[in-house]
């Protein structure tokens, strides 16, 4: 199963803050398998950390949604990647709902 809610894109967006222990769906950026960027699906995490200030967010991934990072690419370097966290920018969540 996908896990994808059909629900998400009809919830009102994250507004104000996040939360640790927040979970939310969401799009962001992504490669393809040509390493083209794209728009992912949305995936669906917990926030394990927030730094208000420098607006770092920390996702952990539902196991369902893990697979879908994960990369097997001949550019693809180490095999500390951990496909479970993502660590980004507020600001590069698309279309982030809170769930």
């Amino acid at each position: 199963s996908s896990g994808i809610n059909a629900e998400w894109p009809l919830r009102p967006g994250l507004e104000g803050t996040p939360r640790v222990a927040d979970k939310l769906a969401f799009k962001m950026l992504d490669l393809n398998e040509s390493y083209c960027p794209v728009i992912s699906e949305y995936k669906e995490g917990i926030i394990t950390e927030y730094n208000c200030l420098s607006q770092r967010i920390v996702v952990k991934l539902l196991p369902q949604f893990q697979n879908a990072m994960q990369k097997s690419g001949k550019f693809e370097m180490d095999d500390s990647y951990t496909s479970d966290v993502i660590e980004l920018n507020l600001k590069q969540l698309i279309e982030p709902k809170l769930i």
